[in-house]
Formats: C-alpha cells, sequence, structure tokens
C-alpha cells in the first residue's frame, strides 16, 4: 500500500509544474477513495482514483493505487492496465510492479504449460525483482520464490526464499519449496535438512510428510521412508499409504515386513489390482513361486485386461528360470498390444524387451533380435534395449562394429551403468582390444563388484593378458558373488586353470 507521503510526492514530481487547485482536488480524490474502500465502498473508491486520475495523468502512483484497488477487487484486466500506465510513467514504480506481478503470477498458475504461461511467468519475475529492489516484501518474495522453483531457477529461489524464511521462520509452503529446490538442484541431503523440522513437527501438514518420505526415497533411505509411511498410514486408513510402506520395507531388505504389510491390505482390499501386483513381487523375491503366481492369476481374475496380471505371472517364471513360461505369459499380452499400434504404449515396450530376454535365454536369438530393434525403433533413447541388443550381438560375435555403436549410444545417455561399461570392455574383449577393454571393465567392477558375470568378464580380460593371478582372483570373486548369469563348474575351471598358470 503506498504512502500519502509517496502520493503527495509523485504528484508534485511528475506534473509539469501543475495549477495548485488541480494538484489539491486530486489529493482530495485520493484520500476519498482510501476512505471509500477502508468502507467497503469499492465502486465509490474506484470513482474516486479514476477522478484523481484524470486529474494528474501522469502521476504513477494514483495509477498504482487505482491498480491495486482493481486487483483486489478482483478485476485484473483493469488492475494490469493501470499498473502498466504508472510503470510506463515510472518503470521503478514499486507498488505498480508488485501488483502487476502478483497479478501475472496467479493468471500463470491457471494456465495449462504452454508459450502464454511461459511469457506470463517471465514478466512476472521481472515485475516483482523491480518491486523488492531495495525492500522486503513477504507476499512478493514467496510468489518470486515460487515462480523461480516452477522455472528453475534454482539458485535464484533458493537465495530468495530463505530471504523469506528469515523473516518468516518455518512457513510452511516457503519450506517446502525450499526444499524442492536443493533437490532439484541436486543436493538431496540439503532437502532433507530443510523440510525435516517442518515433517516431524506435531501437526505437521500431511503433504509435507509425504514430500519428506519421497525424499528419504530418493535418497535410498528406505527404513527411515518405510517409517515415515507407517506413520501416515497409522494416522489415515490411506491404502496408497499402507502400499507405499510396503515397497519401502522392501527395498530396505525387509521383504517379509513388507510382504506381510501387503497380505494385510489384500484382505481389505481383495479387488485391488495394485496390491496384489506388488503381493506378487514380494512373494517372488521370497523365492515363493507359488505365492507369485497366485497373486498375479488374481490380478487376471479382477481384470483381464490388465497388463499386470501377465506381467507378474512372467517375473514369477523368470525368477524360477522357466523362460518358455515367460514367452507362453507374455505373447499373447505382447500381440493384444502390438495389434494397438500405439506409439507410446510403454509397456508394449517393456513386454517386448521381457519377451526378447525370455527368447535370448531360450537361444531363440532370431525372435529376440527383432524385438530389440522394435523398441529401438520406438524409442531410439532406450538405453536399456540399445545395450541389450549390444550385448547381445557381443557375447555372439556377431555385427561387433554396430554392437560397439549401440553400446555406446546407450553409454551416453547413462555413463556410469555399470552394466553397459560391462558391455563397452565385452564388446571391445570380442573386438581383440583387451588393453582398451580393461578401463571401461575394471569402472563397471568397481560399481558392481557383487555382480558374477562382470567379474567373470574381467578375469577373462585378464586372462586374455596373460595376467594369470589377476584372473584367477577375479574369477574366485566371481563365485562368490551373486552368481547370476554364469556357469559355476565352467567358471570354477577357469579359476583353476589360471592358478595354475600363475604359479
Amino acid at each position: 500500500m503506498l504512502t500519502l507521503a509517496s502520493v503527495v510526492l509523485s504528484i508534485a514530481l511528475q506534473s509539469p509544474a501543475p495549477p495548485a487547485p488541480a494538484l489539491a482536488d486530486a489529493y482530495f480524490y485520493f484520500l476519498q477513495g482510501r476512505m471509500l474502500e477502508g468502507r467497503g465502498d469499492v465502486p465509490g473508491a474506484i470513482a474516486a482514483y479514476k477522478r484523481a486520475v484524470e486529474l494528474e495523468p501522469k502521476a504513477s502512483a494514483v495509477h498504482a493505487e487505482l491498480a491495486g484497488v482493481y486487483a483486489r477487487a478482483g478485476r485484473a484486466v483493469d488492475a494490469i492496465s493501470e499498473g502498466e500506465a504508472a510503470i510506463a510513467i515510472d518503470k521503478t514504480d514499486r507498488e505498480a510492479n508488485r501488483i502487476l506481478g502478483l497479478i501475472q503470477a496467479s493468471l500463470a498458475e491457471n494456465l495449462s504449460e504452454g508459450p502464454r504461461q511461459t511469457q506470463l511467468m517471465g514478466e512476472a519475475i521481472g515485475h516483482l525483482e523491480q518491486a523488492l529492489i531495495g525492500a522486503r516484501d513477504p507476499g512478493a518474495e514467496l510468489t518470486l520464490g515460487r515462480l523461480d522453483v516452477r522455472t528453475n531457477r534454482l539458485p535464484k529461489a533458493i537465495e530468495t526464499l530463505r530471504n523469506f524464511l528469515f523473516d518468516n521462520p518455518g512457513y510452511p509452503e516457503a519450506v517446502m519449496l525450499l526444499a524442492e529446490a536443493h533437490e532439484r538442484s541436486g543436493h538431496i541431503n540439503d532437502a532433507i535438512d530443510t523440510l525435516a523440522p517442518l515433517a516431524s513437527a506435531p501437526g505437521a501438514p500431511p503433504d509435507a510428510q509425504t514430500a519428506m518420505a519421497g525424499l528419504y526415497e530418493r535418497a535410498d533411505r528406505w527404513k527411515d521412508a518405510a517409517a515415515l509411511w507407517g506413520a501416515l498410514a497409522a494416522k489415515q486408513p490411506d491404502a496408497s499409504y499402507r502400499m507405499q510402506q510396503a515397497t519401502a520395507l522392501m527395498n530396505s531388505g525387509s521383504v517379509t515386513a513388507g510382504r506381510d504389510v501387503l497380505a494385510a491390505l489384500a484382505k481389505d482390499r481383495p479387488r485391488d489390482p495394485s496390491v496384489w501386483y506388488l503381493l506378487a513381487q514380494a512373494e517372488r523375491r521370497l523365492g515363493n513361486a507359488r505365492g507369485a503366481e497366485d497373486a498375479s492369476k488374481r490380478i487376471t481374475d479382477i481384470d483381464p485386461n490388465d497388463p499386470r496380471g501377465p506381467l507378474a505371472l512372467a517375473e514369477s517364471k523368470e525368477a524360477a528360470r522357466d523362460f518358455a513360461g515367460v514367452v507362453s505369459a507374455l505373447k499373447p499380452l505382447y500381440d493384444t498390444r502390438r495389434a494397438l499400434a500405439r506409439p507410446d504404449d510403454e509397456v508394449l515396450s517393456f513386454v517386448a524387451m521381457m519377451l526378447a530376454n525370455a527368447y535370448e535365454e531360450l537361444k531363440q536369438f532370431d525372435r529376440a533380435e527383432p524385438l530389440m530393434r522394435e523398441v529401438i525403433a520406438r524409442d531410439a533413447t532406450d538405453a536399456a534395449a540399445l545395450n541389450a541388443l549390444g550385448f547381445m550381438l557381443a557375447d555372439r560375435g556377431q555385427k561387433l562394429d554396430e554392437a560397439l555403436s549401440l553400446i555406446q549410444r546407450a553409454l551416453v545417455i547413462e555413463p556410469r551403468n555399470p552394466s553397459f561399461l560391462d558391455s563397452l570392455g565385452w564388446v571391445m574383449f570380442k573386438q581383440g582390444h583387451l588393453a582398451e577393454a580393461l578401463v571401461p571393465m575394471e569402472q563397471a567392477v568397481k560399481a558392481a563388484p557383487s555382480a558374477s558375470l562382470v567379474q567373470e568378464h574381467l578375469g577373462d580380460i585378464y586372462f586374455g593378458l596373460k595376467r594369470y593371478r589377476e584372473a584367477a582372483d577375479t574369477f574366485a570373486r566371481a563365485l562368490a558373488g551373486d552368481r547370476d548369469g554364469i556357469d559355476a563348474p565352467a567358471l570354477t575351471a577357469k579359476r583353476d586353470r589360471a592358478r595354475d598358470l600363475a604359479k
């Protein structure tokens, strides 16, 4: 709100030698407008301010005051018109910039994403920054911080929101926005530290607690996430909280506890396919193939068209290394989804890759390769498909140049993925470039030390380089790892051969 002194000064400075009666009358109508708005007579206040503007059209402060009345009355178009009139006279007019910024921010929030929204947010930011030069205004600071987060101006958002919270400590929206800015900046621990006091306070807003649980998950603090989801579920019987709790428990290694939460939830919600799908995953991870199949069949009983039914069944078959069973479960789903020919069908791509992997395990490469190429044709940035096809070709010693190109494309997308680094080292090994293959393969082993197949590949490279002691030790680590994808007797023989040569 403008001060009376600023209005008088604005009229005096911006009007070229006004006659005293006009100045006095303009000031009178300005005072009358203030009085009428205070009494709730908004139309009368607007009329008084408009009369003041007529008498002193070059006084930016009066235009700004009229803009404020229009804004408070919900007349955004008129408010913008008067605000723009004010800054046309004085582009630094603080009140006019503040009003324009707040209105444009509000308008932008009600628009879907697009050029108009982007334009409004950009203009709002400019006006609010101008309004805050040399001034503190909590409403403007909070709105600017919100806009900075939405437009990904994260360092600016952090600075603005910290300033706001200095004067308004603990303000929930500002705390959550600041935590979001830290998270999106890649500073997950700062985000957790920012949000923790609000999320743990008595009577904490549920959205602050759900955001906190999400931060714990992204920081791989699954036990903390499970505890928080459980606390939310205890306060409010929301099935989604219990499902999140179960997922966090399983990711923390407490698979049995997660399964128990889901089993109880399944009794309460026996017709919820989402619960049965998670329960199938839990049973599979516990090695209960029968339980996983039963849960997957419950999905199909509830809704034969729900793809999670055959997917859950296929996952249980895959865990049991029944790859023919995977094909039987997925082929009808694949044929149905493919007939729909939806280019953005992510389920189809997932099913196609899972089916391709099953065919590869069954040594039916002529069926696996077209499926992988189909997925890549649908999405050239599908790093998993690029790597899978590249590795399959490399492992068979076929089209090695293309295999190398496919794997390199995958690594552009995910440069630190240990599986992709393993594939790169393996195709180089197959090309006979053993020394070059050593670098990515050692990186892969460092990132995934318990992956037996990666350790075996590294051992093969050491063996090829006649570094037999290192090969023997690496083969031994492979045998002590997860044993996924290896032939243990054959690997044992390689280890013993390397030990003999190392003597």
